[in-house]
């Protein structure tokens, strides 16, 4: 990535009361697929990116969902 990219992560909201709010979000982390996503040039990997000179005894990294500048949904419908 480039030294301009923004990298967001995504934050859990817990809602209590049912009745207000209907939270379902399917895939919201741990990205291994587009499951629940829908929209176009939608893509995941991981971050910092691993290359033939990335040091493994020291690379730690999380998968994040890349999002064009579009609308994005999600079906919150899950394949679990």
């Amino acid at each position: 990535m480039s030294g301009s990219t923004e990298v967001w992560g995504y934050a859990a909201t817990e809602f209590t009361d049912p009745l207000a709010v209907v939270n379902l979000v399917a895939n919201p982390s741990a990205f291994t697929s587009l499951d629940g996503w829908i929209g176009s040039g939608l893509t995941y990997g991981i971050f910092p990116k691993f290359t033939s000179t990335t040091d493994i005894t020291t690379y730690s990294a999380k998968s994040y969902l890349y999002l064009p500048v579009t609308t994005v949904y999600n079906s919150a419908i899950s394949a679990n």
